[in-house]
């Protein structure tokens, strides 16, 4: 039954995206490449030359996510594989086997951060859907401790590692934990991202902002794909 509710929750996802004008996939080809460096460079950090070959290096092991909103890309993540490059390891001294894949890069335009959250909640699908297909297990982050906090709230099994960021000596670190980049470094577990009890927080979100219109059509939508689904 869980398995059919999931289903049934993706399934009613893409369509309330498709509605609202969204799209978020994985990247396949070099314009989607291009989409999601766009959206990085106009709204990430800038990083020190000294520093930017090496955090260049570690994007050739990511598998890039891109949302669009009417064709015009809105927002990026990477999910990093530990079997190319260990980032987290290098960086921060943990996960020393390569267990978990890098959530790393979440980027989403300014004007696109509305209280829903859909943005982010599209390409975190978008990852989740990828990662169950790949019989990916588990992954981890490094970020702002709201980051963290955000993404507590959909995940069920998510646990903190204690990590002493001041004391370690990579360069890359030491200029992400000096300008407040990372604070909390985090795993996750994939299965524990449950697609319907996050529609059901999505549609408690809309139904606080009194968008009531809104709120009749994905009632409607999860009663029709319920339906579609179970057939």
């Amino acid at each position: 039954m869980k398995y059919l509710s999931d289903k049934v929750a993706l399934l009613t996802f893409n369509v309330i995206a498709a509605q609202k004008g969204y799209q978020f996939k994985k990247v396949n080809t070099q314009k989607e490449i291009d989409d999601a460096c766009q959206v990085y460079n106009e709204e990430a950090f800038s990083f020190p030359d000294e520093l930017k070959d090496k955090v260049s290096s570690y994007k050739k092991s990511a598998i890039n996510f891109v949302a669009y909103y009417k064709d015009e890309p809105v927002g990026m993540v990477r999910l990093g594989d530990p079997k190319i490059i260990n980032r987290p390891f290098e960086l921060y001294g943990v996960d020393v086997t390569g267990e978990h894949y890098e959530i790393q890069s979440l980027v989403v335009k300014k004007e696109f951060r509305e209280g829903t959250q859909f943005v982010m909640l599209g390409l975190f699908k978008a990852m989740y859907v990828y990662s169950r297909q790949q019989g990916i297990i588990s992954w981890s982050s490094c970020g702002a401790r709201n980051v963290y906090l955000t993404i507590r709230r959909f995940c069920k099994n998510i646990s903190v590692e204690e990590v002493d960021f001041g004391e370690i000596n990579h360069p890359l670190t030491q200029y992400l934990f000096v300008n407040n980049i990372i604070e909390t470094y985090f795993t996750m577990e994939v299965s524990a991202f449950e697609p319907w009890q996050i529609l059901k927080k999505f549609i408690r979100q809309v139904v606080k902002k009194w968008e009531l219109p809104q709120i009749i059509s994905i009632k409607r939508l999860a009663y029709e794909s319920f339906s579609y689904g179970s057939k």
